[in-house]
C-alpha cells in the first residue's frame, strides 16, 4: 500500500530532469548566457569593470616598475650607512677633543686703539689645555665683549694650535658732558655708552673748553647741557630722551649739513640746539619735522651767507633768524657762550674763549629788519 501510494505522488517522467541534463544545470546555463551576453555588449559599449586583487593589476601601494619594491629598502640602507658615518665622525671629534691633540698654544690677535693684545688675550680667558676641537667661541667672544670699547669680535681655529680673534671697537660720535660738569661721557655711534673721562677745568678753560677740545681732536660731536637725569652705564645703551633726540637729528640731517654741525645742547627734548662750525646757532626744538628745519635753515644760510649768527627753525613755517649788518664774521669753533646782547659768540680754537668776531660784537639785526 505504501508502495503504491508513493508511485502515485511520484511526478511524470517528462518534468523530471534526467541524468544528462540536471535541473541545476541547465538554471545556470540560461544565466550565464545572459552574463555573456551582457559582458559582450558592455565590451561592446566601452564599459571598463575592474579586476579582481587576484587578477595580476598592481593594487594601491604597489608599482607596476620592476623592482620598485626594493627602491625603499635601498634608500633605508643608504640613510643608515650616511647616519652610522655621521656618528662615528662625532665619536672621533668628541674623543679628539678630550685628548691633548690639537691643543691652544698660541692666541693670534692684534692690538686696537684701545686695547692691546696682551689685553685681548686675557680677556678671551682661554683655560690651559684647551684644544681647538673643545674650545666654546661663544664664550670667547662674550669675554671680550666686556669690554665696553668692543663692538664685535671675531673667533677662528687656525690648526693645529693657533686661535686667531679679530676685535672691532666702537666709533665715538659725541663727548656728553654730564651735568656736573667735571666728568664727560663717551658715546658710540650706535648709541652706546662707552666710559667716562675727566675734563676738569683749568684757570683758563671751563671744563665745556675741555671737553671741546677733545672732541675735536677726535673728530665727534660735543653734547653739553644734559639734565642731571642722565645716568651712563659702561656697555649700556644710551635710552635717555635728550640723548635719543640728538642722535635723531644727527642720523636724519643729510650728510653734508651734519658735517657742519660741531655741538648740541640738549637741556631737554623741547629745547634742542646745534652750532655749526661757521659759528651759527640754530635752535631746533623737539626732534619733529627735521628735514623741513634743515630746508629752511639751509635756505637762510644761503641767502645771508656769512652774515647770519641764529636762525630759530623750531616751527619750520615760522622761522627766525639774526644777523650782523657786517659781512666780517668769522667762523668759530662751534661752542655760543652765554650772551645778553643777542650777539652770537663763539670760542676761537686757538684760545678757546673769544668772540667770532668784533664785528658781531658792534650790530645786529634780527629777522623783522630791527637793529
Amino acid at each position: 500500500m505504501m508502495s503504491t501510494s508513493n508511485q502515485r505522488s511520484r511526478p511524470s517522467d517528462s518534468r523530471r530532469p534526467t541524468s544528462r541534463e540536471p535541473s541545476s544545470s541547465r538554471g545556470r546555463t540560461r544565466t550565464d548566457g545572459r552574463s555573456s551576453q551582457t559582458r559582450q555588449s558592455s565590451h561592446q559599449a566601452g564599459t571598463w569593470r575592474p579586476k579582481s586583487a587576484g587578477d595580476g593589476v598592481p593594487q594601491l601601494g604597489e608599482s607596476s616598475r620592476p623592482g620598485a619594491r626594493t627602491a625603499p629598502r635601498r634608500t633605508l640602507v643608504v640613510l643608515g650607512a650616511v647616519g652610522a658615518a655621521a656618528l662615528v665622525a662625532l665619536v672621533v671629534v668628541f674623543v679628539l677633543s678630550l685628548t691633548p691633540a690639537f691643543t691652544i698654544s698660541h692666541i693670534d690677535t692684534d692690538s686696537t686703539e684701545h686695547l692691546s693684545a696682551e689685553a685681548i688675550a686675557k680677556l678671551a680667558n682661554v683655560g690651559e689645555g684647551t684644544t681647538l676641537l673643545g674650545v666654546d667661541t661663544d664664550a670667547i667672544e662674550s669675554n671680550v665683549k666686556k669690554n665696553p670699547w668692543v663692538k664685535s669680535v671675531s673667533v677662528t681655529r687656525e690648526f693645529p694650535d693657533s686661535l686667531k680673534l679679530e676685535v672691532n671697537e666702537h666709533d665715538v660720535e659725541a663727548i656728553v658732558v654730564m651735568a656736573s660738569g667735571d666728568v664727560a661721557w663717551y658715546l658710540s655711534d650706535d648709541g652706546t655708552w662707552i666710559e667716562p673721562l675727566s675734563i676738569s677745568s683749568t684757570d683758563s678753560s671751563s671744563s665745556t673748553d675741555v671737553a671741546l677740545a677733545k672732541a675735536m681732536e677726535l673728530g665727534c660731536l660735543l653734547i653739553k647741557d644734559v639734565p642731571a637725569s642722565v645716568a651712563p652705564a659702561a656697555g649700556s645703551q644710551a635710552t635717555d630722551d635728550e640723548i635719543e633726540a640728538v642722535l635723531s637729528y644727527q642720523k636724519t640731517f643729510s650728510s653734508s649739513f651734519s658735517s657742519q654741525v660741531c655741538s648740541y645742547s640738549a637741556a631737554s627734548t623741547q629745547a634742542i640746539s646745534c652750532i655749526l662750525d661757521s659759528g651759527v646757532e640754530i635752535s631746533l626744538g623737539a626732534p619733529t619735522n627735521i628735514s623741513t628745519k634743515e630746508s629752511v635753515a639751509s635756505k637762510i644760510l644761503s641767502d645771508y651767507d656769512g652774515q647770519v649768527t641764529y636762525i630759530n627753525v623750531r616751527v619750520p613755517s615760522q622761522p627766525s633768524y639774526r644777523k650782523v649788518s657786517s659781512d666780517s664774521v668769522q667762523q668759530g669753533s662751534g661752542v655760543v657762550s652765554s650772551a645778553t646782547t643777542g650777539e652770537a659768540a663763539t670760542t676761537d680754537p686757538s684760545t678757546t674763549a673769544a668772540t667770532t668776531s668784533a664785528a658781531v660784537a658792534a650790530t645786529t639785526t634780527d629777522a623783522d629788519g630791527t637793529d
